[in-house]
């Protein structure tokens, strides 16, 4: 390197150190703001979850009267950051599983478990009705399936607003 050459990078130098020692760097904590931000979004997609899977269930449910449709309701526990999803009339709870010889385990197995011989009771006309159980639907298990792949959409969506 030539003695020019080392004078003038010396010179750079020099005009770079007293540019730049004249700076400073400030930092922000905005933890609380994004830890806020991220509560609201959760908050927003697990009521959004909650109704979309809901009104899945209501719109698949077999019907005769529309009594166990009407029951589908939705619960957020937002502390825990939960959605709870259920029907208030136990109805539901043979139409996902089935009755009698046709009673499902949860993973869709049959249970063996149901009641095995025919029974009565009266319909909504009063007439007595002979039955051996009700085939499963998995109402519930269809509607979450059916609405997954865009619950993951909206929770991006969810995130990335909240961020913004």
């Amino acid at each position: 390197m030539t003695k020019d050459r080392l004078a003038e990078l010396t010179e750079l130098n020099k005009d770079i150190e007293n540019k730049y020692s004249k700076m400073s760097v400030q930092l922000e904590d905005n933890m609380e703001a994004v830890m806020k931000a991220l509560a609201m979004s959760a908050k927003e997609f697990l009521y959004t979850a909650g109704a979309e899977v809901t009104n899945e269930a209501k719109k698949n449910a077999r019907t005769d009267t529309g009594y166990t449709k009407s029951g589908w309701k939705y619960e957020v526990n937002e502390n825990e950051k939960e959605v709870i999803v259920g029907n208030i009339h136990a109805n539901a709870v043979w139409e996902e599983f089935g009755t009698g010889i046709h009673a499902e385990n949860a993973d869709g197995t049959k249970s063996g478990k149901g009641r095995q011989t025919p029974w009565r009771y009266k319909d909504k006309k009063g007439n007595y009705v002979w039955t051996r159980g009700k085939t499963a639907t998995h109402n519930l298990t269809k509607s979450i399936d059916k609405v997954k792949g865009e619950l993951k959409e909206k929770a991006q969506e969810a995130y990335r607003r909240g961020m913004k």
